[in-house]
């Protein structure tokens, strides 16, 4: 029990440096998002984590990594994208829950159509998502991804995670707000 306390307070204290840091809500987005994904990975023990948008149309969306953290080959990482129309069961599991929790990724089945392609390329063994929504809907998911083995995830991992996607969602917000008063100045000026 005296390890979970620590773990649950790691997770906090996570959260809360970034939440609490200057930097994150007025330096660059991308930063910021950066940032975000480093330390879910690091707080994870992951060897992975992305934050990705879904673009596209109804018919042939698109999984669009905007940052993205790979312990294997440090440095920010952008512009993959992925056509989902292969993946139809993973978006229907973002569009009805909050949480993918895929202990073993590849025989999950929300999880295993990147088996091919994707988890093996990447040695990919378990994937925890977290959906990002905006104005009620879709709009990305923050995925944290273990290299390695397939292992299950603890309830600080979870909880993390969705907080995680929380505060991205709540930067793209304060994001929004600054890029609107930024316009009413010229406007009003």
């Amino acid at each position: 029990a005296a390890g979970t306390a620590v773990a649950t307070a790691t997770a906090a204290d996570v959260y809360l440096a970034l939440a609490r840091d200057l930097d994150f809500w007025d330096g660059a987005l991308d930063d910021a998002l950066f940032a975000l994904v480093r330390a879910t990975a690091d707080a994870t023990h992951s060897g992975r984590c992305g934050l990705w948008r879904i673009d596209g149309t109804a018919d042939a969306p698109i999984l669009h990594v905007l940052v993205l953290h790979d312990a294997a080959h440090p440095g920010r990482r952008d512009g993959i994208d992925i056509g989902e129309r292969a993946y139809p069961t993973y978006l229907a599991a973002l569009e009805g829950g909050r949480l993918i929790d895929a202990a073993d990724a590849v025989h999950d089945p929300r999880t295993r159509e990147f088996a091919t392609g994707y988890l093996d390329v990447h040695g990919i063994g378990a994937m925890l998502d977290a959906t990002l929504r905006r104005s009620g809907r879709l709009w990305g998911v923050l995925c944290v991804e273990h290299v390695g083995p397939p292992r299950r995830w603890s309830d600080d991992d979870r909880r993390l995670v969705t907080s995680m996607a929380d505060l991205a969602q709540q930067r793209l917000a304060h994001e929004d707000l600054k890029r609107s008063e930024a316009a009413y100045r010229t406007l009003s000026g």
